[in-house]
């Protein structure tokens, strides 16, 4: 789940799952000798599957040797991460049960475990792991970083912001993992021109690291920077990041969704509608059909919406996940199609269970907004503006909740700044805000 992630993140686009910055160890990942063998041709992918091969044969021939378990286990990680194959995170945290099994207090073993816990949304038991090895190595900057990213999926943005202070205290080079934090964390509190000028320095400076722009740990850089650049309405620089980047890696299912978002930004429909087949070619996720779903909705293609939501909705629910990984997406696709609103406010609940974050609440508020419930709506919808985040599509919500509460200038205030911010900010949702302040206008 959560290729919308979003789990912001993937990125904050994408549902915001911040994916990218949570669970990146603060250091580059670097091929092995193995891996290096798996060279990266043009307009390829890595060869992800015959690494794993090679492992899973060597656990299987020495079954105590504990690099092996954790090799495989990164192994299966990279896969989940460059290809969408979320069903790997959960074969890399049985690799490395079995590793903690052989080694319990090893920092290694500990900080791979958190960082697999962390991708899952299960953050408090990752913050635990990353705290205990932080406590025994204080100064672990990979164990700090992992303390950060653990708190940022719980929200917790107070001890966050002091952890990745002590970040920026203890790392006196250029370092992406560093500049990707602190720029969620300034995008997260409304200063997006802050967190875009970060976004700009880490391409370079991964690219002088590794080499290789085809690289997906690089092209990853890129597409960050070009969701930023589309979040804050300025499409044309984002569509030029989208477009090099299809360009180098035609096959990395980020790259390809990345740039269906801005074709259908830039209200080029059928063109978005290929790249999202192509996109669902390489990785099936739910996200992208409900993407799909809204174009099709928007050109009036009723049956074709249908199907597509129909299928998202039975990917998620047969997908296997756990509920902190599929109760906000599924929360979120209820509400944002006006189906069954109190399955919709059940699963943002319990997904506020395993997080406190500001897009929790968010999808709490439009829950209970779809349910009527609107003076509750307005409370969760001001705790999903707590920090002070320019996202248009937070405001869009406020701006609709307060409206039907009869806050003319609340909801003006909120829906101005959505449309203003990002024009395009939602294939069907920001003609409804346009279409409510001309409303208002009278």
């Amino acid at each position: 789940m959560g290729a919308s992630g979003t789990r912001r993140g993937r990125w904050s686009a994408l549902s915001f799952l911040m994916v990218g910055v949570v669970g990146l160890f603060i250091f580059a990942e670097r091929a092995s000798a193995q891996d290096q063998l798996d060279a990266i041709y043009p307009n390829e992918m890595p060869n992800y599957d015959s690494p794993i091969a090679f492992f899973k044969k060597r656990v299987a021939d020495h079954p105590k040797v504990l690099s092996y378990h954790l090799q495989l286990a990164q192994r299966y990680s990279r896969k989940a991460k460059e290809t969408g194959a979320e069903e790997c995170y959960a074969l890399a945290e049985q690799s490395l049960k079995q590793a903690m099994k052989l080694a319990p207090k090893d920092p290694a073993v500990r900080l791979s475990m958190a960082g697999t816990l962390a991708f899952r949304h299960h953050f408090a038991d990752a913050l635990k792991l990353a705290e205990e090895v932080f406590a025994e190595r204080s100064e672990d900057i990979e164990a700090l970083a992992a303390v950060h990213d653990a708190q940022m999926g719980l929200g917790d943005e107070v001890a966050a912001k002091k952890t990745l202070e002590q970040l920026v205290q203890r790392i006196n080079a250029p370092v992406t993992g560093l500049w990707v934090r602190q720029a969620h964390f300034a995008e997260l509190h409304g200063q997006d021109d802050e967190a875009l000028k970060l976004l700009k320095k880490c391409v370079p400076v991964a690219l002088e690291n590794w080499g290789d722009h085809r690289n997906p740990a690089i092209t990853w850089y890129q597409l960050r920077l070009a969701h930023q650049l589309l979040e804050m309405g300025q499409v044309e620089p984002a569509v030029a990041e989208f477009e090099d980047a299809v360009a180098r890696l035609p096959k990395y299912f980020l790259a390809v969704s990345g740039l269906a978002e801005a074709r259908a930004v830039q209200g080029r429909y059928e063109e978005a509608l290929k790249l999202y087949a192509n996109t669902i070619s390489l990785c099936p996720d739910p996200i992208f059909f409900m993407a799909a779903g809204d174009i099709h909705t928007k050109l009036g293609q009723v049956d074709q919406a249908k199907a597509a939501y129909a299928t998202a909705e039975k990917t998620i629910l047969e997908s296997g996940a756990t509920p902190a990984e599929y109760s906000r997406e599924l929360s979120l696709f209820y509400s944002e199609r006006g189906l069954q609103p109190k399955k919709a406010v059940e699963l943002a609940r319990t997904d506020l269970t395993f997080r406190h974050d500001i897009f929790g609440y968010d999808a709490l508020a439009w829950a209970l907004y779809r349910d009527g419930q609107f003076e509750e709506a307005v409370k969760a919808s001001q705790q999903a503006l707590r920090t002070g985040s320019r996202n248009a599509k937070l405001h869009y919500h406020a701006g609709m909740i307060q409206h039907r509460l009869g806050h003319a200038d609340a909801a003006r205030k909120h829906l101005t700044h959505a449309v203003t911010h990002n024009p395009a900010f939602s294939v069907l949702d920001a003609d409804i805000a346009r279409k409510i302040l001309k409303e208002l206008s009278k």
